[in-house]
């Protein structure tokens, strides 16, 4: 069964709005990164990267990029005239719907976002690339 037209149309605009458009989310979040890494260890294998202790201050800026996440994700989709639980209901119905596909599901890929171990690996990848390119020092 396929989706409605405004289901898709909504699926389609916050894909574009998480990766595409001008106004990135991911820009932000990449800001929020750079911002930040200099309180993340260096760890040059990413294979390290659970086996890296989690300092207090880590719970903290996880807390402050989660928040920014949700509070853009939010404003974008009250600009679409959905909530985020509309649109994560929707998105588990178009999946159920469509059974196993080859892309990760919108959904997964947000909530992922707002989850500890994504965020400190996303972190700890910033701080690998930063180091790479001689922007901050290992230390």
């Amino acid at each position: 069964r396929s989706m409605s037209k405004d289901v898709e149309a909504l699926l389609e605009a916050t894909g574009r709005w998480l990766m595409f458009d001008d106004n990135n989310i991911m820009d932000r979040l990449n800001a929020f990164a750079a911002q930040n890494i200099q309180y993340f260890e260096y760890v040059p294998d990413s294979s390290n990267d659970d086996r890296v202790e989690n300092p207090l201050h880590y719970t903290t800026l996880y807390n402050q990029f989660t928040e920014l996440f949700e509070n853009e994700i939010v404003t974008f989709l009250a600009s679409l005239g959905c909530t985020l639980e509309q649109f994560l209901a929707i998105c588990e119905a178009e999946e159920a719907k469509a059974g196993a596909v080859d892309s990760v599901p919108l959904h997964h890929w947000i909530i992922a976002m707002t989850d500890y171990r994504e965020f400190k690996k996303f972190m700890l990848e910033a701080k690998r690339q930063a180091v790479s390119r001689g922007e901050v020092a290992a230390a």
